[in-house]
């Protein structure tokens, strides 16, 4: 191991680097997404947070959910309310699990659509599932900034970059 691999591990460990975004599906060069698996989620934590509509570019408060994957942490966040000004359907599901327990998220296809599927583990589930919204059919990449919740997309409106 490197000396800066150990630094960043032992920042990682520390909380001083927050853990990679769980990727549910994968950005294609020409547009729409591509799923990537079942994966199997031990729920560790979720606190309030703020970000930025990736539509919109305006602020908006978040959920940001920590989970353990394969023995990594990983993060997930959703917007609290939807575009339609209801609480968000993950919210709404999350609401059901406590902290410690495993969960299955897997993005599926349904049409042109992609929607997720929840599952908790040892439990009955239900056939809901939660919609998310095809996000980007530009054929540019677009650039990315990172805050301290996470990256988003570069605004010169908003960073000073």
């Amino acid at each position: 191991m490197t000396n800066t691999q150990d630094i960043v591990k032992k920042a990682t460990d520390e909380g001083k680097i927050p853990p990679p975004f769980l990727q549910l599906g994968e950005k294609l060069e020409g547009g729409g997404v591509r799923p990537t698996g079942p994966h199997t989620l031990k729920f560790i934590s979720d606190r309030k947070v703020m970000g930025v509509d990736f539509m919109t570019k305006q602020p908006q408060e978040e959920m940001e959910y920590t989970f353990e994957e394969d023995g990594q942490k990983k993060r997930y966040s959703v917007p609290i309310l939807n575009k339609n000004g209801e609480l968000h359907y993950f919210l709404q599901r999350m609401n059901e699990c406590d902290y410690e327990e495993t969960i299955i998220l897997e993005m599926k296809k349904d049409g042109v659509k992609n929607f997720i599927d929840f599952k908790r583990s040892g439990v009955e589930n239900s056939t809901e599932n939660i919609p998310v919204v095809e996000v980007d059919t530009q054929k540019e990449p677009v650039k990315m900034v990172d805050t301290e919740h996470g990256q988003v997309p570069y605004d010169p409106k908003i960073h000073n970059v």
